[in-house]
Order: structure tokens, then sequence, then C-alpha cells
């Protein structure tokens, strides 16, 4: 079976290509922390107007320089990409959580209109898959609700690590039953 293909049946790499994404890392990997690296710096670096143009080797060797070099880069609307500083890691993992938090939401909500446009018109497998998705929507915006995030902040300051998944659910269980026991109080 001869075919033009590379692995996994995707074209092969051209050499321009290698060769500007080569170019790329270089002008990533020389970045300073925290400093802006813009598109036209990136642009003339490479020999292209506006590197924008074609994303694919910028986007892999941003890719990249995350893998291999632990480096990321934070994107600078329509300026280009800013080396992150140490400070950034965190801030990036909290903008992610409420950006997914705003997202899940949106998403679950919709998934609850389905009663309002006939669940029994879905599939078996439509219903599964619907079921399924609210399940991790709902799991996803309660882990990272404000009670949820205090019971969480009060243990890794306690023990100054992440939490393992099995202490995680019982702690969940535990501060749900704290909660409950104070709504009986009141």
């Amino acid at each position: 079976m001869n075919n033009d293909s590379g692995h996994n049946g995707k074209k092969p790499i051209s050499i321009e290509a290698k060769l500007l994404f080569a170019y790329l890392v270089g002008v990533l990997d020389s970045a300073d922390p925290n400093r802006l690296v813009t598109y036209e710096e990136l642009g003339m670096e490479v020999g292209m107007a506006d590197v924008r143009e074609d994303r694919g080797p910028l986007y892999t060797a941003r890719r990249s320089m995350e893998r291999e070099r632990h480096v990321f880069f934070r994107t600078v609307h329509g300026k280009g990409l800013r080396r992150a500083r140490k400070a950034d890691f965190t801030a990036t993992m909290i903008e992610q959580v409420e950006h997914g938090r705003r997202g899940d939401r949106r998403a679950f909500r919709r998934g609850q209109m389905i009663p309002h446009l006939e669940y029994g018109e879905l599939s078996p497998v439509e219903r599964i898959q619907h079921d399924l998705h609210a399940t991790l929507l709902a799991a996803r915006t309660i882990l990272s609700g404000k009670r949820a995030r205090r019971l969480i902040e009060g243990r890794v300051a306690e023990t100054q690590k992440q939490i393992a998944f099995a202490p995680l659910v019982e702690l969940l269980k535990k501060g749900e039953a704290a909660a409950e026991s104070v709504k009986q109080e009141k």
C-alpha cells in the first residue's frame, strides 16, 4: 500500500514548514520572561508579511515550547505573544477555571432545555450522551463553586500540596454533610 501520506495518514510535513517551525521556536525561545514578541517581529524573522496568515507553524512552535521546554506564552490580542512569568502560570489556571465555569453553566442550561424539546425523541445513544455530559458539566460546576473552592483551599493550605481524588471526594462529602446540618439547624 503505497501512498503519499505521512504518519497516520496525514500529509507529510514539507521542508519549508519544518524550517519555519524551527525559526519560530528559536525566536520564542530567545524571548525573556514578560517580553512581548510581536506578530510583526515574528513575520520579519521568518520572511512573512503576517505570520497569522498561516497559524499552523506558530501554533505548533508555541505548543512545542510548552511541552518540551516548559515555557508558555500568553496571547496579547492583535499584538503578539508575551512570554509568561512564573506568576502567570497560576493566573492562567484561575482564568481557565473561571472561563470554564461560565461555559459549563451555559452548556448545562442549554442541555436542560432538552426536556422542553422532547427528550423522548432522542435516540438511546443520544440520551446516554446527553445524560453523561449533563452529569460531567454538573460535577465540574460543583467542583469549581465557591463552597467547594473554600473547602479545597483550606485543605491545600493545611497540607501544602494538591489533593488526590479519593481524599477530595471525602472532603467534599464532609463539607456537604456539614452544610446540610447547618441548614437543618436554621
